[in-house]
């Protein structure tokens, strides 16, 4: 996926990415990557490797990363996907524009 595309993807779905520095793009970015080879072969060796670059973000923009996974998956596969990570629980996290409504 192309950084013009990941960045108009959140600035649509979350509305700014003005708190992503440089390392926390050039981390996102990576995420995306091992996102889709994921997609591609499911490899659980390359969670590790997902894990390492979403830790490499500001604990503030980490979520970014989580909301990257619906990029290349599907929304609900976000926890699922995180959890196998072992990446830290976000509370509660931004709701994405695009996301389905959950209805009770």
């Amino acid at each position: 996926m192309k950084n013009e595309q990941i960045a108009d993807w959140f600035s649509f779905n979350l509305g700014s990415t003005g708190a992503l520095t440089g390392t926390d793009w050039k981390a996102l970015r990576a995420a995306v990557a091992i996102l889709e080879l994921y997609a591609y072969d499911a490899s659980p060796t390359l969670l590790p490797a997902f894990r390492a670059v979403a830790l490499r973000m500001q604990e503030t923009t980490r979520e970014f990363a989580y909301h990257a996974i619906a990029m290349v998956f599907d929304w609900g596969d976000r926890d699922r996907i995180w959890e196998q990570a072992e990446l830290p629980f976000i509370s509660s996290p931004n709701k994405c524009k695009a996301e389905p409504k959950v209805t009770p």
